[in-house]
């Protein structure tokens, strides 16, 4: 609650009535608190100003107009004065009375204006009996000029609307980079008052109390008021209209004034104050001020507009004030329009046209969390404008928005547009249809829909992006009608990224040049999906053989993928394999492998031959037993090495140690050639299976079978190991169990020690001179017929 007025009195005083205790102008009294920064605003400001002219004319103290000041500087002060003739201590002019009353808080006015104060009944003219006087409380009552008073005043003048719009203009722009200060010219100074209460008004209290005047003022060169008054008398110069180098001219006295452009304020809010309620319209002039001040930001038309819907029920017609409402919604911080955004949305709905409007005015109802009734009203107006500007000719869609459910309204908006829009308009539109959340039945569209599929099929490269749709099912069987009924070549490589899905029948031409080409054209993972896909849809694999492969090379993966998807495989298919298989691998022998299952042989003897290799291998693989084992000598290179890797999984972790001795004993030249070169890179890292690998190499090394190149390496490979790992290991490769006889395992270790021997005397041996010498030709221990190798075909020596 505010503190209220201090209260000061000034005059000329007899001695001992004032506060300075002598004769002479002082402060005759104050109230209590008051103190000498009041004073001295006060006397530097405020007191009251009698025309030297007059004094020496000696005119009647009555004929002197009363006076009315309003200044800030650290404190408020409002002073009225009177004119009292000669002084109280001798025969000279110039006594005069001045009341003032100052706060600090300018919530003392309350909804007063400085100006309202002329002529307010609470006015002091006459000294009080002691040196103290009595404070004023807050919110003083008026004079004349309330608010319906002042109204009608400016209603009963000659072109009072202008007149009224000039002064509030000139207000509005004081403090700003064009604003100048104001002198009115009048003989009455109510009236003067009259338009600077009109004028402060329509302005917030809070720039109104910051607007300093003094009326009258004598000398304006003296006066830094922001407002001055005149008389006609010594007026002067400043009366004239024309002259605006530092002020803006109101003569009253003549009926004219400068030429003023009205601020958007003055234009907004005379005719509404004129017009309307003036309490409601003062209400909404701080209302505007206030959310101004929440964003922190200068007051803008949406502040202007939304205060009047909100203080004076306003409707707006206007779509450019509906589009300022809506700007002003999108970006009011939430907590200033929560009490009214319901029917903030509603007004500004009810004038905006425009999409771009719209979309911000969407934006706001679900950000300031308006009713659900009111955002599904907003998101309907606004699709039948994004519509419209699709019809247009509109490719831009904005989008997505917060989810609103779809009205029936809604969705027929969207089937009408869809039966009268363009062709190359009709994706733009089922985006747009997407974005709202509205599934349209082309069933109620069907002249559009026609006409759609009908070009899009004519042009397969025009920008679509059925992906957006709500619903692409419908269309796309529409297209898919029309591709048919065109069969044109290129269809297939044309439409298989869109329709490769849609494949339904693999005997249908269209599905089977979607097929083709997806299989032809696409990346792996597509080419794995449309061969699934269609092996699915048909029990006849030759069927889907043709659907699939007709422009494409299958990937062996893909065949053998594709065979297995099948009980059987008919001749058909089992020859275009045959065909399709370029090289013999690993992954050409599973293929290979299912089809002789099923008695389909390559007629090329290398192939058969490969075949049956692979049958014999492939049934040890299965039961690798010591009498499955004694078939692998016979098998040739290509098989074993196409399983190499199957091969060493089934002896080094499947196979028992003695089935996997007696597996690389009975091994023929093509297994041979296969286990020495896979079994050393299976040593280390020193592992579970890594004594089996080492005893199995050795093993590989004895067998009849393997080469005298193969034993040098074997020897060196193993010579390395034995001599440079660690003896728990050579003692493990040993006792492997059930995996070499004992006389394999006691020139294993004979081995191993010369290995180990050998190793650690080069150690010590010193290191070569940097100097040239002849080569000198390997010890006899390094050979592989020295004595330490138990492999020789001579053997040791």
């Amino acid at each position: 609650m505010s503190a209220g007025f201090s209260s000061l009195y000034y005059t000329d005083c007899l001695p001992g009535q004032g506060l300075r205790g002598g004769a002479g102008f002082q402060f005759q009294a104050v109230s209590a608190d008051v103190g000498h920064d009041e004073m001295a605003l006060v006397q530097r400001s405020s007191l009251y100003e009698a025309p030297s002219s007059w004094m020496r004319e000696r005119r009647p103290a009555g004929e002197y107009p009363p006076s009315l000041t309003h200044v800030v500087d650290g404190v408020y002060a409002t002073a009225r004065g009177i004119y009292l003739g000669a002084e109280v201590n001798g025969a000279r002019e110039g006594n005069q009375f001045t009341h003032a009353v100052t706060t600090a808080d300018p919530d003392s006015y309350g909804e007063v204006r400085p100006a309202q104060l002329w002529n307010a009944p609470w006015w002091v003219e006459a000294p009080a009996p002691s040196t103290r006087c009595e404070a004023l409380p807050a919110a003083p009552e008026h004079g004349p000029w309330g608010r319906d008073a002042v109204r009608e005043w400016v209603l009963g003048k000659p072109d009072g609307q202008e007149w009224l719009t000039a002064v509030l203009s000139t207000l509005d722009r004081i403090g700003g980079p064009d604003g100048k200060r104001i002198a009115f010219v009048a003989n009455d100074a109510a009236d003067v008052l009259g338009w600077l209460a009109a004028g402060t008004l329509l302005l917030p209290q809070a720039r109104a109390l910051r607007i300093s005047f003094r009326v009258f003022a004598t000398n304006p060169q003296y006066s830094r008021h922001d407002v001055i008054a005149l008389h006609p008398d010594w007026a002067g110069a400043y009366a004239d209209v024309r002259r605006t180098d530092e002020f803006v001219v109101f003569n009253l006295a003549t009926g004219e004034h400068a030429e003023v452009a009205p601020t958007e304020a003055a234009s907004f809010w005379v005719p509404r104050f004129l017009r309307d309620d003036p309490y409601d319209v003062v209400d909404a002039v701080e209302l505007a001020d206030g959310s101004a001040r929440t964003r922190g930001e200068p007051e803008n038309a949406g502040d202007r507009v939304a205060s009047c819907v909100v203080t004076l029920g306003e409707s707006l017609e206007d779509p450019a004030a509906g589009a300022c409402l809506a700007e002003w919604l999108a970006v009011q911080p939430l907590e200033s329009v929560e009490e009214y955004r319901a029917e903030l949305v509603t007004a500004a709905l009810g004038a905006v046209r425009d999409a771009k409007s719209l979309r911000l005015l969407d934006n706001a109802a679900h950000r300031h969390g308006a009713t659900p009734e009111v955002v599904t009203a907003v998101r309907q107006a606004l699709l039948v404008a994004e519509v419209e500007a699709v019809l247009a000719g509109a490719a831009d869609v904005v989008g997505p928005r917060s989810p609103v459910k779809a009205t029936r309204e809604m969705t027929a908006v969207v089937e009408r547009a869809a039966n009268e829009v363009r062709p190359e308009s009709m994706n733009a539109l089922l985006v747009l249809a997407g974005e709202f959340g509205v599934r349209a039945d082309a069933a109620a569209f069907r002249d559009g829909a026609h006409r759609f599929v009908t070009w899009w099929a004519a042009n397969p490269a025009a920008s679509v992006d059925p992906g957006r749709w709500p619903d692409t099912e419908q269309l796309l069987h529409l297209l898919r009608d029309e591709l048919g009924a065109r069969q044109r070549p290129g269809t297939g490589a044309a439409w298989w990224p869109l329709l490769w899905r849609t494949i339904a029948d693999p005997t249908a031409p269209l599905d089977m040049a979607l097929a083709s080409a997806a299989v032809a054209l696409g990346g792996a993972p597509i080419r794995s999906s449309v061969i699934s896909r269609v092996a699915g849809l048909t029990d006849r694999d030759d069927v889907a053989w043709r659907a699939l492969f007709g422009d494409a090379s299958p990937e062996t993966a893909e065949i053998l993928a594709f065979v297995t998807r099948y009980e059987r495989t008919s001749a058909e298919v089992a020859t275009a394999v045959f065909r399709a298989l370029n090289s013999l691998g690993r992954a050409e022998l599973d293929v290979l492998a299912v089809l002789a299952d099923r008695g389909h042989v390559p007629s090329q003897a290398g192939w058969r031959r490969v075949v049956e290799d692979d049958v014999v291998l492939r049934k040890w693989l299965a039961n690798p037993s010591g009498r499955a084992a004694r078939e692998l000598a016979k098998l040739h290179d290509t098989a074993m090495s196409a399983r190499s890797h199957q091969i060493l999984h089934v002896l080094l972790e499947k196979a028992r140690p003695e089935d996997a001795a007696t597996a690389v004993r009975y091994a023929g030249a093509a297994m041979v050639a296969v286990l020495c070169r896979e079994l050393p890179g299976r040593w280390m890292p020193w592992g579970a299976n890594s004594a089996r690998a080492v005893g199995l190499t050795y093993l590989t090394a004895m067998s009849p079978n393997c080469s005298e190149a193969l034993i040098e390496q074997l020897e060196h490979q193993l010579a390395r190991f034995a001599g440079t790992t660690t003896e728990e290991r050579v003692a493990e490769v040993a006792s492997s169990p059930n995996l070499m006889a004992s006389h394999e395992i006691t020139e294993w270790r004979r081995f191993a020690a010369a290995s180990r021997s050998s190793y650690a005397e080069s150690r010590k041996r010193p290191a070569k001179s940097s100097a040239k010498k002849k080569p000198e030709k390997p010890e006899k221990a390094s050979s592989p017929r020295s004595s330490r190798w138990p492999f020789s075909r001579k053997g040791g020596e």
